[in-house]
């Protein structure tokens, strides 16, 4: 066979997927992905945390509030602790250590949220930790396929949607959290319903209204650090509603900030459940506020985030590099897309200076999960660019993506790595070999500076190339 006719052949190939997909609904391209993700995301289950448990970090500390929520009604965690039941579903042999001081009435409070434990009462009555698990699970595929359908909206195009949606959520990012107890995903799941909400193009009613204020008081119960996406949700919401609506939203959401604010105070001691931790125990909410913001020390996470060499989002899925350029893009877009670009970038700046670390003791991404399915808009606005070679690179940084995930999955279920220790330590000979080109921020050598010099220089030259031609772009766009 002669270079045209496989060439041609090819063409015919992406013709026929273009044209299948042409054929179905929004609706219907949803529920296939939410399917294939459910299936991807089950063999997550039963990756080991640790050496000695399934489970780590803060994980077990929102389970065991769920268990107390169903068996004492409340959130004191001291029988849970005294008669030992979270060994039904808590498998480290030393039993499950405390991140919490005593308040002044003798409660036991887990120092976290209580939305996410509350969330997570249908999993555990089902099947203990792997009902929970399950329920995440699902949660995950649900958050992706509403963001397919949000990123068909904003770009468009159901193929390119459908494609980027896949296999950003096929990262090892997604992969891992879709079956971790973290709030993140549920929060995720909020921000997107609400955005699928804000974003239609007749004025907001009182109906939409209630919806979205519902579902950012989940998103403030999952965890106070998502008040900053929230706030943008809520400001968009008033600015396309009527004076009315606007003010019934302004009064309800103060009632709910009350009530947020007396339960915490009341139960916790601030505004923050953090007052109960033992590193923070006694300090008052503004004191604990001011431990974690800190800016100078912090600048590289901007990039780090992405390109650090155990802990960036994009050094594990390639695929997400395409979210640099793409952000720009989706600014010459409209209103809509800035919306979007500016949660993301939102969530990276609260990542960066408020967030205690970014190598914690879980996989890389997590304090990113949140808007990790938002970030399949600007990817497929990239690869709305008529561009050929464009379209070749996301292939290639595509098959990277799910060979770095496949590789990571088999290495979980063959106790290789621990997926919140070492992952990074996986022996693949692809993902060790790359390593050298990224730079490691757990110190600052030779080798970090001429690594992060590089990307940034790569990052700063293709952001300056796309405001220099974004007149081409704004075209082109407007086409679609």
């Amino acid at each position: 066979m002669t270079n045209n006719q496989n060439v041609s052949a090819q063409h015919q190939k992406v013709g026929a997927a273009l044209y299948l997909f042409k054929k179905i609904s929004p609706l219907s391209g949803a529920f296939i992905l939410f399917l294939i993700l459910v299936t991807v995301y089950v063999f997550s289950i039963d990756i080991r945390a640790t050496n000695g448990s399934s489970i780590t970090a803060d994980e077990p500390f929102y389970i065991v509030t769920t268990q107390s929520l169903i068996e004492d009604r409340d959130i004191n965690l001291n029988n849970q602790y005294e008669e030992k039941k979270y060994n039904e579903w808590f498998d480290h042999p030393n039993g499950l250590w405390s991140q919490s001081a005593l308040t002044q009435d003798g409660r036991l409070l887990s120092p976290h949220n209580t939305g996410l434990s509350i969330f997570l009462i249908p999993g555990f009555i089902a099947a203990k930790l792997t009902g929970t698990q399950i329920q995440i699970l699902i949660t995950t595929a649900l958050t992706f396929a509403v963001a397919f359908l949000l990123t068909v909206r904003l770009t468009g195009s159901l193929f390119f949607s459908w494609i980027s949606t896949f296999i950003v959520g096929i990262t090892p990012t997604a992969f891992v959290y879709s079956t971790e107890i973290y709030p993140e995903v549920p929060a995720g799941l909020a921000l997107l319903l609400s955005l699928l909400i804000i974003t239609r193009q007749n004025t907001l009613n009182i109906r939409d209204s209630l919806i979205v204020l519902i579902l950012m008081n989940a998103m403030i119960w999952l965890g106070i650090k998502y008040a900053p996406l929230a706030l943008i949700v809520c400001i968009v919401l008033l600015l396309r509603t009527t004076w009315i609506n606007r003010l019934i939203f302004v009064f309800i959401g103060c009632g709910s900030v009350l009530f947020y604010s007396w339960f915490h105070i009341i139960n916790f001691g601030g505004l923050t459940p953090y007052a109960v931790n033992l590193i923070y125990a006694g300090s008052s909410s503004v004191e604990i506020f001011q431990q974690h913001v800190s800016v100078v020390d912090r600048i590289y996470r901007i990039w780090g985030l992405f390109i650090d060499a155990r802990f960036g989002i994009a050094r594990w899925g390639f695929v997400l590099f395409l979210v640099i350029p793409g952000m720009y893009l989706i600014t010459l877009r409209g209103w809509k897309h800035q919306i979007v670009a500016g949660l993301i970038a939102t969530q990276i700046l609260i990542a960066t200076f408020v967030v205690i670390t970014m190598m914690g003791w879980w996989f890389p991404g997590r304090t990113l999960m949140t808007v990790v399915p938002l970030m399949t808009i600007p990817i497929a606005c990239t690869l709305q660019v008529s561009n050929r070679a464009l379209r070749i690179i996301f292939a290639t940084l595509s098959t990277y993506t799910v060979i770095v995930t496949t590789t990571l999955a088999l290495a979980g279920h063959a106790k290789e790595i621990r997926i919140a220790v070492d992952p990074f330590d996986m022996s693949s000979p692809l993902f060790q070999s790359l390593s050298i080109i990224f730079p490691n921020y757990t110190s600052w050598n030779i080798h970090t500076w001429i690594t992060t010099g590089y990307w940034l220089t790569i990052s700063g030259f293709l952001l300056t190339y796309l405001v220099v031609k974004r007149g081409n772009y704004r075209i082109k766009f407007s086409e679609k």
